[in-house]
């Protein structure tokens, strides 16, 4: 479930259908979500299918990529859905809402396959890394709904769009602190090894406080309902607290499960709201 990248594709859906239920009161089965949440899978595939090819020849590999190395079929078959479903969403999606796709398409494949002579990635850079995953999911979770309904440019959407930009960021930060020893190997300067871990985790509360005010504009401009805003806030508390929580030797199903848990969690307290 976590590793064929089930896990975070539904969490794509969920931000996605999330932001439905606040712009228009409810959640629609269209292209959209289909998009986003296939588009997730392959996106991850094939970055654990790069994965795989760089660390083949290894052998003493860490229980992360050994399992992952051990569920290949899942991860190719995952995959595989993820062409199929996205390819079929498309065909039936809003024409004039392809071009929106362009730019976090290109960046998303920057982040999982070379783009220069060195075979480098986005996610080889370290601080251009956070922004373009938090961007991209931020952009096509927050704006491309509202663009299906035509709900943008406003500000409501503005604020929506920086907030979650920051709620993800937060996350993004947590997991640069999973990867600390990784990216200290490879040379790549990430928050945490500028900063420190309690720095990190410092900007990272930072980051959902600034979520919070936002959400709060929204609710002072009637765009979200107090019970969507005390979703938002006991999201925020629970991420916090996760962060809070790691350590130097967590382990990994701490971030892939319940870090990035966090993504539907937030759904289903704003989907409460909506009941």
């Amino acid at each position: 479930m976590l590793y064929s990248n089930l896990w975070i594709a539904f969490g794509a859906l969920c931000l996605c259908f999330q932001t439905q239920l606040l712009l228009f009161g409810t959640i629609e089965f269209s292209p959209v979500p289909a998009v986003i949440s296939c588009g997730t899978l392959v996106i991850y595939g094939l970055h654990r299918i790069v994965g795989m090819l760089r660390t083949n020849s290894l052998t003493n590999l860490s229980p992360r990529f050994a399992i992952i190395k051990n569920i290949r079929f899942w991860i190719f078959s995952s995959f595989g859905l993820g062409i199929l479903g996205l390819a079929l969403s498309l065909f039936f999606l809003q024409k004039e809402l392809i071009l929106w796709l362009v730019a976090p398409g290109l960046i998303a494949l920057g982040y999982v396959v070379p783009i220069s002579k060195n075979g480098k990635r986005l996610r080889d850079y370290a601080f251009l890394k956070i922004f373009a995953l938090t961007f991209t999911w931020a952009w096509l979770t927050v704006l491309l709904p509202a663009l299906e309904k035509h709900l943008w440019p406003s500000v409501p959407v503005l604020f929506m769009s920086i907030e979650r930009f920051l709620f993800l960021f937060a996350i993004a930060i947590a997991f640069d602190l999973r990867d600390v020893s990784i990216d200290q190997e490879n040379q790549l300067k990430t928050i945490p090894l500028q900063l420190g871990i309690k720095k990190s985790k410092r900007w990272a509360i930072l980051c959902l406080s600034l979520m919070l005010f936002l959400a709060f504009l929204n609710l002072r401009s009637d765009a979200y309902s107090l019970f969507s805003f005390g979703a938002l806030f006991i999201s925020a508390t629970a991420t916090s607290l996760l962060i809070l929580g790691i350590k130097s030797r967590q382990s990994d199903y701490y971030y892939s499960g319940w870090i990035d848990g966090m993504l539907p969690f937030q759904f289903f307290l704003v989907a409460l709201g909506f009941i």
